[in-house]
């Protein structure tokens, strides 16, 4: 389970590739992307730009849909 302060996430339905799918109830839903995107991009910004010498952008597109080949 991971806990932040407004979302609490109890399962990662799926990790592939660049690809995370995250099950949670709707009224949650809005929150977890949020939580989402901000904890990939400080995790590969931590990664990235471990130096001064090149900031390396990080970007990250999330969606929220009912099923994993839902448009997008």
């Amino acid at each position: 389970m991971i806990k932040d302060q407004s979302t609490t996430l109890d399962d990662t339905s799926i990790a592939c590739h660049d690809e995370v799918v995250v099950e949670c109830d709707v009224e949650q839903a809005a929150n977890v992307k949020t939580w989402l995107k901000k904890t990939m991009i400080e995790g590969m910004e931590a990664v990235l730009n471990v130096t001064d010498e090149v900031d390396v952008p990080v970007e990250v597109e999330a969606r929220i849909a009912t099923s994993w080949g839902e448009g997008g």
